[in-house]
């Protein structure tokens, strides 16, 4: 954005800005705006009439392990897991499955309480810094991924052909046989 490549061009009406979770609160209630807040006053002095789209993206798994989740690491420490072990699921905490690619994947579960709080609060505490600003209201939208297992998109991984299949394994309960998530 700072180079003008993107700001001066009349045919774009809306420039997307994205962090990783990890990136933003890489500590426990230690928020960086710092690239966010830049990028979204030069979206504002370029154009007037230009908006943004905020995003911060929070799938994938622990953000300290190679296959590049974007859920900070103490996420996972304070729900109980052992992050580095992504192959370990904790049923009723996190997810695990063999992706495409033919890498493990561990996930919290979406509806776990830790990681919902947790969650909560990097949205409050994205809209605390929004507030302040006052080229705020180049905002258009606001997103931050929830039922996303490595996407944006919603994106619950579904192994039809497993047995059980993965749906079943997301519905049953924790304490069910199979355990589920």
């Amino acid at each position: 954005l700072r180079d003008g490549i993107l700001v001066n061009r009349p045919d774009i009406d809306m420039i997307s800005l994205q962090e990783d979770w990890s990136t933003v609160e890489s500590d426990e209630g230690n928020y960086s705006w710092m690239n966010f807040n830049m990028n979204l006053q030069t979206v504002a002095n370029s154009s007037p009439d230009r908006g943004a789209l905020l995003r911060i993206q929070t799938m994938g798994g622990a953000a300290g392990l190679l296959n590049g989740g974007n859920t900070p690491d103490w996420v996972f420490t304070d729900m109980g897991v052992d992050w580095t072990k992504p192959d370990m699921a904790t049923p009723g905490v996190t997810y695990s499955w063999l992706d495409t690619d033919g890498v493990t994947r561990c996930i919290p579960v979406f509806w776990q309480p830790t990681f919902l709080a947790k969650n909560k609060r990097l949205i409050a505490m994205a809209g605390a810094n929004l507030a302040t600003l006052t080229y705020g209201a180049t905002l258009k939208v606001f997103v931050v991924s929830f039922a996303n297992a490595i996407t944006e998109d919603w994106n619950v991984p579904n192994c039809v052909n497993c047995v059980p299949s993965q749906v079943d394994l997301w519905l049953n309960p924790p304490t069910g046989n199979p355990p589920g998530a």
